[in-house]
């Protein structure tokens, strides 16, 4: 038999919680899981993989499964005013879903979790012609679930490293010492 470490334990043991409460979430949320993955394969950047998209679209309904909404903002220096936050349009996203779902079966005879991804691109390009004017900001204030999805993404170290092509590994603190340095390129 052989020896497993404190790490190597502990790190099994997170990953198998994260599974079950990812799980719980999505049931919770009413959210179906593999719709959402399919829909990251489809709107993320093709750099992150299969993989990456599943862990991005993971992370993304533990998001909105911890959301709380009416909670307290950070307010601006020196202001006073308060700010909170809104409500998440879940109910909506999961509408856009069912909707993403209803229309693959119509054009592909498949469900959107069936369609290949050149079928998935389609119908997002027919779906999100409707929103000509969204923004990647918040994607609490997103009015589409692939816009959501991306602009979750777009916030994520991952995006920053990606979009300057170079390890920069935002919200990390880097050792005094390589301050002046560059950050390495991910070529």
């Amino acid at each position: 038999m052989s020896k497993i470490d404190r790490r190597d334990f502990l790190q099994v043991t997170i990953a198998g919680a994260s599974v079950v409460s990812v799980v719980g979430c999505t049931r919770q949320q009413g959210f179906n899981r593999l719709q959402i993955v399919c829909l990251g394969e489809a709107v993320l950047p093709d750099e992150i993989g299969a993989e990456g998209a599943a862990r991005i679209s993971d992370e993304f309904i533990t998001w909105i499964a911890n959301y709380s909404s009416s909670a307290e903002l950070n307010h601006a220096y020196g202001s006073s005013d308060l700010s909170f936050t809104g409500n998440l349009p879940t109910t909506q996203w999961m509408e856009q879903l069912q909707q993403l779902d209803v229309m693959a079966r119509d054009r592909f005879s498949r469900s959107l979790i069936e369609s290949n991804n050149d079928e998935r691109h389609e119908l997002l390009r027919d779906v999100l012609a409707e929103f000509p004017e969204a923004q990647l900001g918040d994607p609490a204030r997103a009015e589409h679930v692939a816009i959501g999805l991306l602009a979750f993404f777009y916030r994520t170290p991952e995006a920053t490293d990606l979009a300057y092509r170079a390890s920069i590994k935002k919200r990390q603190c880097r050792p005094l010492g390589d301050s002046a340095s560059q950050p390495i390129s991910l070529s």
